[in-house]
């Protein structure tokens, strides 16, 4: 089993703490989960609320790559929709580059009506937003010349001059919350990432891995790209009653920014 940690870059102007102060303390938490031994560290991207201040995780991963030498940096997820996906493609292969080869990389749609409005985009097109951007960077990765011409991007001829160091390239996920992108990742031939919490009740996710190992099966999807890679929430305390009196508040705190 491997741990990892995922930090939503939630931020509580009421706890007195500056943004600034805050990257100064997930810097110092990434220097002691490698020091402690975790495999991962995996950061959230979100825009223009308290529910999360990392609008650029490959900033973030790239000073994080810079203070480490072992721990994989994660990022769960780039959310394709919002950006220019030529920019994504070359950002993270900096990343992977300055970690010498430690980028995890998990893609996803978004879920917060408020980050789609902030960018005037229309939540209708934001699956076909992610399966052309998700193309065009599995192209750009590959280091050959390619052209797109898609509904919402047209590109090329072109190559990327930056390439990730991991080849054929780095480690990759697609997150996910519906039955569609459930059945989607195995069809692309990625694993899934889930953050459970947000379903309406635990039991929901059965049914979507279910889903998802029917598609598995039928496009043969390789044993090491089934596992699921999830997120829980996890307080650890000297005993439990210690653990059960101190995490509530925490968890409310995360809960009241969405």
């Amino acid at each position: 089993m491997k741990f990892a940690t995922l930090s939503i870059m939630d931020h509580h102007p009421s706890a007195g703490r500056s943004v600034p102060a805050f990257y100064v303390e997930v810097l110092q938490q990434i220097e002691a989960a490698e020091a402690f031994g975790f495999h991962s560290v995996w950061f959230a991207e979100h825009h223009f609320s308290s529910y999360g201040v990392c609008p650029a995780p490959p900033v973030l991963l790239s000073a994080a790559a810079q203070r480490t030498q072992r721990i994989r940096l994660g990022v769960a997820v780039s959310v394709l929709p919002f950006h220019n996906p030529l920019e994504i493609a070359e950002q993270y292969a900096m990343v992977d580059i300055l970690s010498n080869g430690r980028l995890d990389f998990a893609v996803g749609r978004g879920y917060l009506a408020h980050e789609y409005a902030g960018f005037r985009i229309s939540r209708e097109e934001s699956a076909g937003r992610f399966d052309e951007a998700l193309t065009i960077i599995e192209k750009a990765w590959s280091g050959e010349t390619f052209s797109f011409d898609g509904r919402y991007f047209h590109y090329g001829p072109l190559a990327l001059n930056v390439l990730p160091v991991q080849k054929p390239r780095p480690p990759m996920w697609i997150a996910g919350l519906s039955q569609e992108t459930y059945a989607n990742a195995p069809r692309r031939g990625y694993p899934i990432m889930g953050v459970p919490y947000i379903l309406p009740h635990i039991n929901d996710l059965e049914p979507l891995l279910v889903g998802f190992n029917r598609v598995a099966d039928e496009v043969q999807l390789a044993a090491s790209l089934r596992e699921p890679t999830f997120a829980f929430h996890f307080y650890g305390g000297e005993t439990d009653a210690q653990a059960e009196r101190e995490a509530p508040a925490y968890i409310q705190q995360y809960v009241d920014t969405r």
